[in-house]
């Protein structure tokens, strides 16, 4: 379950559960048309759109192509440790 909020709107998050989160920031590929940054507490990964579109909805997308970036807090995934991936 993914926890979705804007810069400048509310929380979206449809259980009242409490969840751990973390703050990304998404921004364009300086000359792509289609590729995003998406910088997050772990590092930075690049994001094709489509999935970016996918994973946060219209709303998200709408704030990108206006503001150029967009800040998202969602639900943290929890870290691997070495133990637990070997």
């Amino acid at each position: 379950m993914l926890a979705l909020r804007l810069a400048s709107g509310p929380l979206l998050m449809p259980d009242p559960e409490v969840y751990m989160t973390e703050l990304l920031h998404v921004r364009w590929k300086p000359g792509t048309l289609d590729t995003l940054l998406v910088t997050s507490p772990q590092g930075t990964l690049e994001w094709h759109i489509l999935i970016f579109e996918r994973v946060f909805g219209r709303a998200a997308m709408d704030t990108l192509y206006l503001r150029g970036a967009v800040r998202l807090q969602r639900e943290a995934l929890p870290e691997i440790s070495q133990h637990s991936a070997a």
